[in-house]
């Protein structure tokens, strides 16, 4: 059971909830909260100061034992916000982990919250409440975030138009998999990635869920291009307008890829067209718009 307070949508209105300090300049930065299951749970709104037009929205779900504030600060998408290109959502996982089944992962599995309930009702609160545009929603997750995402769009594929997940895999097959876009990336040194049963690699395991989505997704071919240490797969000629696209970082371990110089944990330079958060919004918006 879930419940939150829903507002009209006018396109320049301020974001209404708790004022946070704001994580970047020309942004503000606001706490709202909804109810699941009785249990009262947060997530970040990073809005550009000036809204005068409805925006595409991108929810990312944090890493285990990592803060939302760190993953704004780290992710590569504050500059959306800042140029008045995109929402940013980050929703705040239980004890800073999410319950993404199979046993995975930390207190929030331990727990058992619902957090597919809680990412379906911080996606219908955001619409009931920011300017955001229908279908051009997407998800991104890193890590613990990343196997959340693939739950979440498992279990309901047509709360977001496209997905976007790195570090991060599916912990169980869908029962009822359905076409959605997909870009798929780790780096081929990711311990996360790499398994002992069944025995393979970072790149096996990447390559099997590329694969997997390719023939969900009915793709008839692909093309290979390179751009710095990423090799990027591009399928094509998927089914109901969907893409997949693999990214293979070369060398990379779990790190987040971003654009320069780090300066905050968790994270390496892999330059700003490789970056992970240049290549999923150029990926959002090819799907959506046909615009890179």
């Amino acid at each position: 059971m879930t419940e939150s307070t829903a507002m009209p949508v006018r396109p320049a209105m301020l974001v209404r909830g708790m004022p946070q300090p704001s994580l970047a300049p020309g942004t503000t930065t606001t706490l709202r909260s909804v109810t699941v299951d009785g249990m009262a749970r947060s997530y970040l709104v990073l809005a550009p100061a000036r809204m005068t037009a409805r925006l595409p929205a991108i929810m990312m779900l944090h890493g285990i034992v990592v803060t939302a504030q760190l993953e704004a600060a780290r992710s590569g998408f504050l500059p959306l916000a800042q140029a008045g290109k995109a929402v940013l959502l980050f929703p705040i996982g239980y004890q800073e982990s999410w319950n993404a089944g199979s046993g995975c992962c930390g207190t929030a599995a331990t727990a058992g919250v619902d957090d597919v309930a809680f990412l379906d009702q911080v996606a219908a609160d955001s619409r009931a409440n920011l300017p955001i545009l229908p279908g051009q929603e997407y998800l991104v997750g890193y890590s613990n975030g990343g196997k959340m995402a693939f739950t979440e769009v498992c279990a309901h594929p047509g709360v977001f138009a496209a997905l976007a997940t790195f570090g991060g895999e599916p912990l169980a097959a869908c029962s009822e998999p359905q076409p959605m876009p997909l870009l798929v990336a780790g780096g081929d040194q990711d311990p996360d990635l790499a398994s002992a049963r069944p025995a393979r690699t970072a790149t096996q395991t990447l390559t099997a869920i590329a694969a997997t989505w390719r023939s969900r997704d009915g793709c008839t071919g692909s093309m290979t291009r390179t751009v710095g240490i990423a090799r990027i797969r591009t399928a094509s000629g998927c089914s109901a307008g969907t893409a997949v696209e693999s990214v293979l970082y070369h060398g990379l371990d779990h790190y987040w890829p971003v654009a320069g110089k780090p300066t905050e944990p968790y994270s390496t330079d892999v330059g700003s067209q490789a970056a992970a958060a240049t290549l999923m919004w150029n990926f959002f918006r090819a799907v959506t718009t046909g615009m890179r």
